[in-house]
This record gives structure tokens, C-alpha cells and sequence, in this order.
């Protein structure tokens, strides 16, 4: 389960910033 947490705050994490580069 702690993988998978990982993982989505990963992603989570990615897509913020890659939502702060954009804008």
C-alpha cells in the first residue's frame, strides 16, 4: 500500500507542476 500512496502523490506532484509550467 505505501508503494501505491507513493505513486499517486507522485503523479499528483508531476501533474501541479507540470499545471505551474503551463500557466
Amino acid at each position: 500500500m505505501t508503494r501505491v500512496k507513493k505513486a499517486v502523490h507522485a503523479l499528483k506532484y508531476r501533474r501541479s507542476l507540470l499545471k505551474e509550467t503551463k500557466g
